[in-house]
């Protein structure tokens, strides 16, 4: 049987040093939300408690990291469409007076966080593939965490319509009276 070994290359990504230093520090969720606050003041550089696209890009290479971020307008536009619910038309601000909120700001690097798990546990398979057992073990917990995903916006699509098929129902019964 013949082998043939490839050299892998690890994913990277823009935001990996931040990801990184996140997935070390925080202990709960909480202590998470609360350092992605802390991240979102020290990028709000105009303090009107919205992130402009250019400030997200110019407030990341300020950050005090070892390996710099250098984001450019692109990326940051990519991180934020990949939140669900950002805009009920999916689109990110453009214009120097749209800003992002904390909360999606918020939204926007949990999921960063998630993709980051998933890079780092994919990583890890590669790195341990003479080791079966622990493959297994990282391929079904990246399962399960891409299910747990699924399942949560699949809830959260389930949950918005309810919420509309309330309202219709609400508005049907307020206009009978």
């Amino acid at each position: 049987e013949m082998r043939h070994t490839e050299e892998r290359r690890a994913i990277t990504h823009v935001l990996d040093p931040l990801l990184d230093h996140l997935t070390r520090a925080y202990d709960t969720d909480e202590d998470l939300s609360t350092r992605i606050q802390k991240i979102f003041a020290m990028l709000d550089a105009d303090d009107s408690g919205g992130l402009t696209v250019t400030e997200i890009r110019h407030g990341l290479k300020l950050l005090p990291f070892a390996k710099k971020i250098a984001a450019s307008e692109e990326d940051i536009e990519n991180i934020l469409q990949e939140v669900d619910g950002l805009d009920p038309n999916g689109l990110v601000p453009h214009e120097p007076e749209d800003a992002v909120s904390p909360q999606t700001f918020e939204k926007a690097i949990r999921k960063q966080l998630q993709n980051y798990a998933q890079r780092m546990i994919t990583d890890s398979i590669h790195e341990n593939s003479e080791n079966e057992t622990q493959v297994v073990a990282l391929a079904s917990f990246k399962t399960s965490l891409l299910l747990l995903d699924k399942m949560s916006v699949a809830n959260r699509h389930a949950l918005t319509d309810v919420n509309h098929k309330l309202s219709d129902i609400t508005s049907a019964l307020l206009s009978v009276q």
